[in-house]
């Protein structure tokens, strides 16, 4: 089995500023929420998902990390 990877601080940072504090829930396709949530982030409420799941596709690029709130 496949360990999961990990995206880099340096993306996390990335992903965050990209954000605008908001989160990117409408990046995600299996969460079918084109809109958003419109939720802001905040300290210890965020998480980092792959768009195309790691599983399917290994890729820890900016463009396939999406920033999410925890309480959605």
């Amino acid at each position: 089995m496949n360990r999961r990877l990990e995206f880099t601080a340096a993306t996390k940072r990335e992903a965050f500023a990209r954000s605008g504090g908001i989160c990117e829930c409408h990046r995600i396709p299996w969460l079918k929420r084109p809109d958003g949530c419109g939720v802001r982030l905040v300290a210890g409420g965020i998480f980092y998902e792959h768009v195309t799941p790691d599983a399917i596709r290994p890729d820890n690029s900016l463009e396939n990390c999406a920033v999410l709130s925890r309480t959605r």
